[in-house]
């Protein structure tokens, strides 16, 4: 039937069980033996058992049941279209599209790709309902306590939560007058390796609102994912099932499959050797090239030119010299800057020569095996003062499929913190002791490096 709408055979996973189709409005219902996880493209994609939507030639709409992994959270995907020789797929504001060539042979479902979503579903809601547990209580402060007070963990079983969503360690905890905010206390700070990549983190005073089979404004979990901290937001129970907020998106797990808490064993005590922290670093170090940049471009009342390596013996300095005159290695700032401009209110614009050949944007790839691209737009704006560079325009890292805008850096130390949203990161400043250039970033001394763009 999907060839008959002029979709490929691939975008439904092997084993179908069944259809129902409504000729008239074309609403339809796919059924699957199962929950059905597979890697399509370098994508992991999500079927449920039951799949919903409209489909007509060349277009579903209405899809229900279908979803794919951004970061650490799946995303719906809504709408997919077949136009040409490609399929588009439409999740949330994302849109991706990718070669029908790629979609003739129907995926078949992994079981250790299950397993893998479980084990990070279960380490990132042990980190939110750790906050439930908190607010349940009338100020206890003993888990462990032989008194009438319930623990922390009794706690958690009469708001219908598994206790392995809770870590095991909790000094205590204790709920407000008004009756629903909360705090929970552990010995420190916590981290865990979740899925081999991720890491989540538990601080040592974590604090929210909590009523029955819900949390909200919950402070202090987080859930680290390519190179930034995604703040866990709010934790909910839906009949058997919990699903957790990061942001917009939201995520979903089965209680029965955090019946243990999770051991101080598994703590990350050293979280800056993790594979993942590197990959990271030169991330963030090549998107701090051009926030700096900014910072030191800010400052400049005329326009200049020149090479990195050079010296301006006239009035009006460099944007390389004024890189360091704020404070910063002139790293940060990429080679190939054609001009700067700084107004009276601290706006400024800063202009690139684009890909080193008269071409477009400044991109490079970074992070083990070039995993991320880094794009520099030829125009970058923003609001700078000391120490800081707000409203940025221009600057953007791709993370899977998606771009997400650096909108704001800030110099704190001997350190160099980037905000992606509400999500941020830190590096230190001798990160960025070279000055990255177009195609090939930090890594041009790789004779291969320059040509990893257009293999892309």
């Amino acid at each position: 039937m999907l060839g008959k709408y002029g979709f490929p055979p691939g975008i439904l996973p092997a084993g179908a069980q069944g259809y129902t189709l409504d000729a008239g409005d074309g609403s339809f219902q796919v059924t699957l033996p199962g929950d059905c996880v597979v890697d399509v493209q370098g994508y992991k994609l999500r079927y449920r058992s039951n799949i919903y939507g409209n489909v007509r030639a060349g277009s579903i709409d209405g899809l229900d049941g279908v979803s794919v992994k951004i970061a650490i959270v799946w995303v719906g995907i809504h709408d997919v279209e077949a136009d040409g020789g490609d399929v588009t797929f439409h999740a949330g504001a994302i849109s991706k599209s990718s070669p029908a060539d790629g979609f003739q042979t129907s995926p078949s479902c992994h079981t250790n790709m299950a397993k893998l979503i479980f084990l990070l579903a279960m380490v990132a809601f042990a980190s939110t309902l750790l906050v439930s547990i908190a607010g349940a209580a009338d100020n206890s402060t003993s888990p462990s306590s032989p008194s009438a007070d319930p623990t922390a963990y009794d706690m958690l079983q009469r708001f219908g939560f598994p206790v392995g969503i809770l870590p095991q360690g909790v000094q205590g905890y204790k709920l407000g007058d008004d009756g629903s905010s909360f705090e929970v206390y552990l010995a420190g700070d916590c981290e865990f390796r979740a899925a081999k990549k991720y890491v989540l983190h538990y601080s040592s005073r974590v604090a929210g609102q909590i009523a029955a089979g819900s949390i909200t404004s919950l402070e202090g979990v987080k859930v680290k994912e390519a190179f930034a901290w995604f703040l866990i937001s709010e934790v909910d129970v839906d009949g058997d099932q919990i699903k957790l907020h990061v942001g917009l998106y939201t995520a979903t797990v089965a209680a029965d499959q955090l019946a243990v808490s999770p051991h101080k064993s598994n703590q990350l005590r050293h979280f800056v050797t993790v594979t993942g922290a590197t990959m990271a670093k030169k991330l963030l170090a090549a998107a701090a090239a051009l926030l700096l940049l900014l910072a030191a471009a800010a400052p400049a009342l005329a326009s200049s030119s020149s090479s990195p390596g050079s010296t301006n013996l006239t009035a009006t300095p460099t944007a390389y010299e004024m890189v360091e005159r704020y404070g910063f290695p002139r790293g940060i700032l990429p080679e190939g800057v054609e001009s700067y401009v700084l107004r009276p209110d601290g706006s400024f614009e800063v202009r690139l020569s684009g890909d080193g050949n008269g071409g477009g944007d400044c991109e490079f790839r970074v992070g083990d095996g070039g995993a991320y691209l880094l794009r520099y737009g030829r125009r970058v704006a923003g609001v700078a003062m000391e120490g800081s560079i707000r409203s940025l325009e221009g600057v953007s890292v791709k993370v899977l499929f998606a771009w997400l805008g650096i909108g704001r850096v800030d110099r704190a130390g001997d350190d160099l913190r980037f905000f992606v949203g509400p999500l941020s990161a830190a590096f230190p400043l001798a990160n960025f002791a070279d000055c990255p250039r177009c195609r090939c970033g930090f890594d041009c001394d790789t004779a291969a490096a320059a040509d990893v763009i257009a293999a892309s």
